[in-house]
């Protein structure tokens, strides 16, 4: 599954912002830090979620979120987590 993640930049950070799981805001010295913490952030709620047997979120559409009031000057990243492994195609992690 692929997840648009917004990407600001400060005088002092990069911030990442996840449209698709509010509340859901890494910040980094770095670029590359901040987008890897945003990746493993998504891996362990993708891991939570499969526990709980809850599925992973739809994407939200990436035009409409890099077009969204607010995110003007936001960058637009692609966050890839392992996808269905589950032989029918759902949307449930099946891990090991």
């Amino acid at each position: 599954m692929r997840y648009v993640a917004l990407v600001v930049q400060s005088q002092s950070c990069w911030t990442v912002l996840l449209p698709d799981f509010p509340g859901m805001e890494i910040t980094a010295v770095t670029l590359q830090v901040a987008l890897w913490k945003a990746h493993r952030q998504l891996v362990d709620r993708a891991i939570v979620l499969n526990a709980l047997g809850v599925a992973m979120p739809a994407p939200m559409n990436a035009a409409d979120l890099v077009s969204a009031p607010g995110y003007e000057r936001a960058m637009a990243a692609i966050i890839a987590i392992p996808g269905p492994l589950s032989p029918d195609g759902g949307n449930v992690f099946r891990f090991g």
